[in-house]
C-alpha cells in the first residue's frame, strides 16, 4: 500500500480549501448578479408604470377611479405571469366568492351558456332556487341584469352577478321562446341559498351505470355515495361510466373522496414543489367498486377533475375522449390587506410516473369527440347518454374489458330503449335533486 506523505496531504487540503472558496465566490457572485438584475428590472418596471400614470393623468381625457385603477393594475399583473390558475379578485369579489365557497351557495340558482350574441342561455334551473320560485325556465335567454345589457357587461362577469348576498334582489330581462318569435320577460329575483345539481346517474345500455360528475362541491360527496348505492344494487350491473366533462372545479379535498370510493387502497395523487420534489401524497382506502370502469374526458376537463382521471388512468382504467386542459395545481388563496385576494399556483400534481399535469393534462386511451350539434346538445343537458358517441364509445371499451353488457352500443336493442331511456333520466334527475335537497336540510 502507498502512503502518502504528510506534505502532499497539506497541499492537498489547501487545494481543497481553494477549490471550495472558488467555488463559495462564484456562487455567491451569480446570486449577487442574479439580484442585482432582478432590482434593474423591476426599477424598470416601476419607472414603466409610473410614466404611463404621468401621462394618463396629465393628458387623459375623463376622471381616473382610483379604486377601479388598483384593481385593474393588479389583475393585469397577475394576467402577466401567463397561468390561467394566477387570478385577482377585488374585496369586493373576494367577499363574494369566499361566502358562495363554504359549502353554501347564494344566488339565482341556474346553470347557463353563452349564446352566439354572448347572452346567458339557461340549461338548467335548480330545484327550489329562487329562479324556479319566479318563474324562470330552461330555454329562457337572460339579455339583461338590473337593465344593464348581458352582452356589455361580458359572459364571465355577468355570471358573477348572478350570486350575492342572500335576501339581494337582481332584475332579470329575459327572452323566451314563444312559436316561432321571443317574447321579452321581467323577473325581479330574490338571492337565495341553492343546491346546485352536481351529481346525476341512470342506466344506460340496459345495465350499465352512467354517472355525470360536473363539480366537486361538498353535496356532491353524498349524492355519488348514493349514485353508487343505487347503481351497484341492481345485480346485473356490469360495469361504470364515469363522465368528467366539462368539470374544472378546484376542490380537490371532495374529489378525492369520490375517488376514493371508487379506487383501491394506494395513492389517488402526489403534489410536487416547482423543483419536482415530493410535498404530498393523496391515498385512498381499501373499499372500492370491484367493476370495469371507463371515465370520459374532454378538453374542458380541468383542475380537480384530470387529477381524478389521472388517478384511474394510473388505477388501470381508460380514458375515452380528449386530452384535458393540463391546468391541475394546488393553488393559494393569499388575501392582500385590503381585503383583496391572489390566487396563486405553490405545488404542481403529478402522476405515478412522476409526470406534472399542468401544461400536459390526461391524454385519452381511446380518442373520440362530438360534432358541432351533438356538442350544442350536450352543452345544454339535451344530448342523452344513449345518443352520445363519447358515452357509448366509453360502454365498448366496457365490453372490451369484459363486461356483459346487455345492450351494445348500435344494436336494433339499444336504439329500441332510447325513448324508454329518456323517461328514466328525467325521473332520476329529479330523484336526485330531490336527495341532494334532504341531503342538505339533513345537514
Amino acid at each position: 500500500m502507498r502512503k502518502i506523505s504528510l506534505g502532499a496531504t497539506v497541499a492537498l487540503m489547501l487545494l481543497s480549501a481553494a477549490v471550495t472558496v472558488s467555488l463559495t465566490y462564484t456562487y455567491a457572485m451569480d446570486r449577487f448578479n442574479q439580484k442585482i438584475s432582478d432590482l434593474n428590472e423591476r426599477e424598470a418596471l416601476y419607472n414603466k408604470l409610473s410614466e404611463i400614470d404621468d401621462q394618463a393623468r396629465n393628458r387623459f381625457a375623463g376622471q381616473v377611479d382610483e379604486s377601479v385603477l388598483q384593481d385593474a393594475i393588479c389583475a393585469g399583473y397577475a394576467a402577466g405571469l401567463s397561468n390561467s390558475n394566477v387570478r385577482y379578485m377585488s374585496a369586493e369579489r373576494y367577499a363574494d366568492y369566499a361566502s358562495t365557497s363554504q359549502g353554501v351557495s347564494v344566488g339565482v340558482g341556474i346553470n347557463t351558456v353563452m349564446d352566439e350574441d354572448g347572452n346567458m342561455e339557461i340549461v338548467e334551473v335548480y330545484a327550489s332556487s329562487s329562479a324556479e320560485t319566479a318563474g324562470l325556465k330552461k330555454g329562457d335567454v337572460v339579455v339583461a341584469l338590473d337593465g344593464k345589457e348581458v352582452s356589455r357587461i361580458g359572459y364571465i362577469d355577468a355570471c358573477a352577478q348572478l350570486d350575492g348576498a342572500d335576501g339581494s334582489q337582481i332584475a332579470m330581462t329575459v327572452l323566451r321562446p314563444d312559436g316561432d318569435n321571443m317574447k321579452t320577460l321581467n323577473f325581479t329575483v330574490v338571492r337565495s341559498v341553492y343546491a346546485a345539481t352536481s351529481v346525476s346517474y341512470q342506466f344506460i345500455n340496459g345495465n350499465v351505470g352512467y354517472v355525470r360528475i360536473s363539480a366537486f362541491g361538498n353535496s356532491s360527496v353524498s349524492a355519488f355515495r348514493t349514485a353508487l348505492t343505487v347503481l351497484q344494487s341492481e345485480e346485473n350491473l356490469c360495469g361504470l361510466v364515469i363522465d368528467l366533462r366539462g368539470n374544472s372545479d378546484s376542490d380537490v379535498s371532495n374529489m378525492e373522496k369520490l375517488a376514493d370510493m371508487l379506487l383501491p387502497a394506494g395513492e389517488i395523487v402526489r403534489t410536487v414543489d416547482k423543483n419536482g420534489e415530493l410535498v404530498d401524497t393523496y391515498l385512498s382506502d381499501a373499499e372500492c367498486v370491484t367493476l370495469p370502469i371507463t371515465v370520459v374526458v374532454n378538453s374542458s376537463t380541468a383542475g380537480a377533475a384530470e387529477v381524478m382521471a389521472s388517478a384511474l388512468h394510473d388505477a388501470g382504467y381508460e380514458t375515452v375522449g380528449e386530452t384535458t386542459a393540463g391546468t391541475a395545481q394546488v393553488t393559494e388563496v393569499v388575501v392582500l390587506s385590503d381585503g383583496s385576494a391572489l390566487f396563486i399556483p405553490t405545488e404542481n400534481y403529478s402522476n405515478q410516473n412522476g409526470e406534472v399535469l399542468y401544461g400536459q393534462g390526461v391524454a385519452a386511451d381511446v380518442p373520440a369527440g362530438l360534432n358541432e350539434t351533438e356538442q350544442e346538445a350536450f352543452s345544454r343537458y339535451d344530448l342523452q347518454p344513449q345518443d352520445d358517441p363519447m358515452v357509448q364509445s366509453a360502454v365498448t371499451r366496457l365490453l372490451a374489458s369484459g363486461a356483459k353488457v346487455e345492450q351494445v352500443p348500435g344494436s336494433e336493442e339499444a336504439e329500441e330503449s332510447q325513448t324508454s331511456s329518456e323517461e328514466e333520466s328525467g325521473s332520476q334527475k329529479e330523484t336526485s335533486e330531490k336527495e341532494e335537497k334532504e341531503q342538505k336540510e339533513e345537514s
